[in-house]
């Protein structure tokens, strides 16, 4: 049975299809400008945004986790070579990096549709926010904006466009005021209908 995950990246739909491949073209983006050599994907899925960064960034040392076991099967289908392990986000810490990859710092972390996923947000973000890396990539959607791309696109329209699986909602002003209790935002692109944070750890 596919992920959710999988079944996005998959999708026939010329208009989802569209704003997915623009997604992904913003995040090649901003990870060009900010040259990591290490990248920790948190929440990797099935490997579909890890595919993308390595056609792009061959070089980069690149580990991904992800609670699914069936998710990171398919990744290391997916990408040959690639760090992947099974691991929760909420139990992510550095002592746990270190024993499954042998690796505890990052250039950067990316969390790419993750958090609306968890309804401990709190506790995600500040598990996020513990991991020892220079650069951290956060994304989720941008509401009303991406349940009203859903109900143009005729996905889950009894749903009023939200999807299933999110348990949590935010438009720009609510994600933003969140992110920074925990990080010092740097930079943020709003690839419609998502937004995107770039950040560092927050200066005490």
């Amino acid at each position: 049975m596919e992920s959710s995950n999988e079944k996005k990246h998959k999708t026939k739909n010329p208009l989802r299809k569209f704003l997915i491949d623009k997604f992904n073209a913003s995040l090649i983006l901003q990870i060009r400008e900010l040259q990591p050599t290490s990248i920790l994907d948190l929440g990797c899925g099935a490997g579909y945004v890890c595919k993308s960064i390595k056609t792009a960034f061959p070089e980069v040392s690149y580990y991904g986790l992800d609670g699914s076991q069936q998710a990171v099967e398919v990744a290391k289908n997916k990408n040959p070579g690639v760090n992947f392990a099974v691991m929760d986000i909420l139990d992510t810490s550095s002592q746990g990096l270190n024993k499954v990859f042998n690796v505890s710092k990052f250039d950067a972390v990316i969390c790419l549709e993750v958090i609306e996923h968890i309804e401990d947000f709190h506790k995600a973000l500040t598990v996020l926010s513990k991991i020892d890396a220079d650069h951290y990539i956060i994304s989720v959607p941008n509401e009303p904006f991406f349940r009203l791309s859903n109900l143009i696109a005729l996905k889950n329209v009894k749903r009023f466009g939200n999807d299933p699986g999110h348990v949590n909602t935010w438009s720009k002003s609510g994600f933003s005021g969140l992110i920074q209790e925990y990080f010092d935002v740097t930079k943020v692109v709003l690839p419609f209908p998502w937004q995107m944070y770039i950040c560092q750890k927050k200066k005490s």
